[in-house]
């Protein structure tokens, strides 16, 4: 059974495409962070923060989201197919994972780690020596798997001003 799922990962994984951003992936971006949140977050996380974390997606919402493109950190996608299934972005000046993403549809098929290894290759490219994160309780064990150590558990404030646990962490590259 075990190197049935090896199989099947190995072969999701070669039909992943990673790429840039682009305007264009607005919305798809914003649909699988909503998905993710609203679905995966939602075992450690009440309803009140997912919806700060992740409000739903609105024509409004979409404009906000491209105006703040691009500015300071790097937005790469997932796709499989013509469908983007994942995103992550890293704020290289601050040496920063900002966030990884994947719609419940592709989760644990290999789209996190290989959105992950590409951040991480964008970081080593620009001689970054160690990068970090601000986690949510959810994906901790996910970075923690990809090498990341925990450093201290603590509160991210979301625009609302609400505060939700979260897990800083640090990796050696």
């Amino acid at each position: 059974k075990t190197k049935e799922n090896q199989l099947r990962l190995l072969e999701a994984k070669k039909s992943i495409k990673i790429r840039l951003s682009k305007p264009e992936d607005t919305k798809a971006i914003l649909e699988v962070h909503y998905d993710a949140v609203h679905h995966i977050a939602s075992k450690d996380y009440n309803k009140q923060i997912l919806n700060d974390w992740s409000p739903p997606v609105t024509a409004k919402r979409i404009i906000d989201y491209k105006k703040k493109l691009g500015k300071n950190e790097v937005t790469i996608v997932a796709e499989i197919g013509k469908n983007i299934v994942g995103f992550g972005k890293i704020v290289l000046e601050k040496n920063e994972i900002r966030a990884i993403y994947v719609s419940t549809k592709t989760k644990r098929k290999g789209v996190g780690t290989a959105l992950l290894m590409k951040l991480e290759e964008i970081a080593k490219e620009k001689s970054i020596k160690k990068l970090n994160l601000e986690s949510s309780i959810t994906a901790e064990k996910f970075y923690n798997k990809n090498g990341y150590k925990n450093l201290e558990y603590r509160y991210f404030t979301l625009k609302t001003g609400r505060k939700m646990r979260s897990v800083k962490m640090i990796k050696k590259l």
